[in-house]
């Protein structure tokens, strides 16, 4: 995934992961809280921001992967 780093735009990708390597929730500007890791743009699919869901993407050693097991919630978004 290419980014414009330029401006107010984080230079890294900022993921917060649970005990289940299942991505939470990420920031591309400010940050995820004291739990985050700050990650190369170049590691997300070009489809991370658009496809985003929570749980839907796994980071495990220093890669992101679609979560086989994801189950789309039934909430209202």
């Amino acid at each position: 995934m290419e980014m414009n780093t330029d401006g107010v735009i984080n230079d890294k990708l900022n993921i917060r992961v649970n005990e289940n390597d299942e991505i939470t929730s990420f920031a591309i500007v400010g940050g995820v809280g004291d739990e985050g890791i700050f990650i190369s743009y170049d590691v997300a699919p070009d489809n991370f921001i658009t496809d985003f869901k929570n749980g839907y993407f796994l980071y495990k050693d220093g890669v992101i992967s679609v979560n086989p097991d994801f189950e789309p919630s039934h909430e209202i978004e």
